[in-house]
């Protein structure tokens, strides 16, 4: 075989190692929802087995936290990265230190199922929707709490501008609302012909981008109003949605099974990312903007290099160690069945005695990604062997 073609094949083999995504599989039903930290360093998943599993950014599953008794369809890291807030089927938001894994605090709403939730970027709010039409909001300092209302039926998303000065639903009677963090509605927008199931807000505030279930993807004007493009190319409905750090990009997926990268400016099909093997229900890009993890139907999590550089950066700091928390906590308390007033705080009692906790192993096998750092050295060896041969001929 000859220099150039040998060159070629690691050239090949290399690019093929570096797109293949890294799947993480521990939980025993399906991925409902995923959180990338701050920091990048962390990821959180919500399955439809009840359980969070919290991942380091290389796929190593570092714990798994019980405490939900029904599926988790809502995550949000906190500004600071120190805090995670969990909504689920069984009507519960909770609040958990991401250090410890202890349950901090827990509100519920009797006769709501918890699908969507979100921190402020000063991290002093946090809203959540579902199945109810209403929007709930609550103070994490002053623990007070109330309703918006505005929706006729379910809300699929909630999300705060990156400014913290308005908050966009998406919601099942087809339409987005843009609130004011106070609650006062401040505009109905209307386009899609299905169910509105996610929405997002670029980086700089002024576009927000929605997925439905009538398989498009818009991009609204934040000040007008007005839809500015739709995105065709999914073949089935739209479930998730996120804008790139840098927001010239954006990701979308859902029942078709791919992920979707668009032009964020022109609205072009960029890349399709084929591996899940049944739906996908969320995505999030990493910080950094040269990765994307998601999660669906098929019990799995894959990691996406979504731009060119390093594949998978190992955290900064030692992970945590691996362990299970007790599945012991005080029932919850839950709110009157009227208008949520201020909510109740449960404190949770989670022990950190080593005897009463549930340790195991992570998941045997797990790899930190490919070497990328020899296979440059070697295609960069390679490549001055090449032509310092042709140099003399």
């Amino acid at each position: 075989m000859s220099c150039d073609a040998l060159l070629a094949l690691l050239l090949a083999a290399n690019a093929a190692a570096v797109e293949e995504p890294k799947i993480l599989s521990w939980h025993t039903g399906s991925v409902l929802s995923v959180a990338v930290s701050p920091d990048g360093r962390l990821i959180a998943s919500g399955g439809g087995d009840d359980t969070i599993n919290l991942w380091s950014s290389t796929g190593t599953l570092l714990s798994s936290w019980a405490g939900h008794s029904g599926p988790v369809g809502a995550l949000a890291f906190s500004p600071d990265g120190r805090r995670l807030v969990s909504g689920s089927d069984d009507h519960a938001v909770k609040l958990w230190d991401v250090k410890s894994g202890k349950m901090l605090a827990t509100w519920t709403a009797p006769k709501d199922e918890v699908w969507a939730a979100a921190f402020s970027p000063k991290g002093d709010k946090v809203v959540v929707a579902g199945k109810e039409p209403l929007i709930r909001a609550w103070d994490l300092k002053a623990g007070q709490a109330n309703a918006w209302k505005g929706h006729v039926g379910a809300v699929g998303a909630v999300a705060f501008s990156p400014d913290g000065t308005r908050v966009v639903s998406a919601g099942f009677d087809g339409t987005l609302r843009l609130w004011e963090p106070a609650g006062r509605l401040l505009a109905t927008w209307k386009g899609h012909t299905g169910y509105v199931l996610d929405a997002a807000f670029s980086p700089d505030g002024k576009r927000v981008i929605s997925a439905s279930k009538d398989k498009t993807i818009r991009v609204w004007d934040v000040a007008t109003g007005k839809t500015t493009a739709v995105w065709r190319g999914h073949d089935a409905i739209v479930k998730t949605v996120a804008f790139s750090p840098d927001g010239k990009k954006a990701i979308s997926a859902g029942w078709d099974k791919v992920v979707r990268v668009w032009n964020a400016e022109t609205g072009d099909n960029l890349e399709t990312w084929e591996g899940h093997l049944e739906a996908i229900f969320a995505l999030s890009y990493f910080p950094d903007g040269r990765r994307a993890v998601s999660g669906g139907r098929d019990k799995t999590l894959r990691i996406w290099r979504a731009a060119p550089g390093p594949y998978l950066t190992p955290p900064a700091e030692p992970a945590p160690k691996p362990r299970r928390l007790a599945r012991r906590h005080r029932p919850i308390v839950h709110a009157p069945e009227t208008a949520p007033g201020p909510p109740t705080w449960v404190e949770e009692e989670v022990s950190d005695d080593e005897d009463e906790e549930e340790d195991f192993e992570p998941e045997p096998g797990a790899d930190p990604g490919p070497p990328l750092a020899l296979t440059a050295l070697v295609l960069i060896l390679l490549a001055n062997w090449a032509a310092w041969r042709r140099s003399r001929v």
